[in-house]
């Protein structure tokens, strides 16, 4: 454990007056909740150096990439240091390709966030097909014509296995024949998301409700 300790701080010494000592050094005089002081920025040098490793490139230049994709999911600044290496990388690997990726997220859902989606689903950005995109939520929009389908996905990216949000559906209404599904889809999503078995897309964030707009009608957010 020493030794990945020292190969994250490389160059820190202790016993020397550098800016930043060797957290190993002081560990005796640290007490337990005094860790959190350094624990994110010990995360987010291994995290360098295993992207550094696995694409085989500087970490001055993954420091570069990860750069740029804060610039483009501004949201991922709060969960870097806490995401998995192999996600990261990937995210990281075609660092180029991803505004494209994006904008055509925002064309196929307009009124969604895209940056938030692709944080909540960033397998939609990581060679994800997205003509099949288009295509689901063409059949979402047709399914529940009067809900707002870009809002909903943003929100609970679990609805794009169509198949799977069908089959929920169906057993909500065999437990309760008398159950609107399209309302209550607008009401409380997650009595419908909860007979929901799998999905086809790995999210990172899991799917919650939407948090409500102030107005009358407590659920207008999901509609048109």
């Amino acid at each position: 454990m020493k030794g990945t300790f020292e190969q994250a701080f490389k160059g820190v010494r202790p016993g020397t007056h550098s800016e930043q000592p060797a957290p190993w050094a002081l560990g005796y005089q640290m007490r337990e909740g005094d860790t959190g002081l350094w624990n994110n920025d010990l995360k987010a040098r291994l995290l360098k150096r295993a992207v550094s490793e696995e694409l085989s490139i500087s970490e001055e230049e993954v420091e570069a990439r990860l750069d740029s994709l804060q610039v483009l999911l501004p949201a991922i600044k709060a969960k870097l240091a806490g995401m998995r290496a192999v996600l990261v990388t990937r995210l990281v690997a075609d660092i180029d390709l991803l505004p494209a990726r994006l904008m055509r997220l925002k064309a196929i859902f307009p009124g969604a966030a895209a940056g938030v989606l692709a944080m909540r689903e960033p397998g939609l950005v990581l060679g994800y097909d997205l003509d099949v995109l288009q295509a689901t939520a063409e059949e979402l929009r047709r399914m529940l014509p009067s809900l707002d389908i870009d809002r909903l996905v943003q929100e609970n990216p679990a609805m794009l296995d169509v198949a799977g949000l069908k089959a929920a559906m169906a057993e909500a209404q065999r437990i309760m024949p008398h159950l609107d599904c399209e309302r209550a889809m607008a009401t409380d999503p997650q009595l419908i998301f909860g007979f929901q078995t799998g999905s086809q897309l790995i999210p990172y964030d899991p799917p919650r409700p939407v948090e409500q707009e102030n107005d009358d009608d407590e659920y207008a957010a999901y509609y048109k």
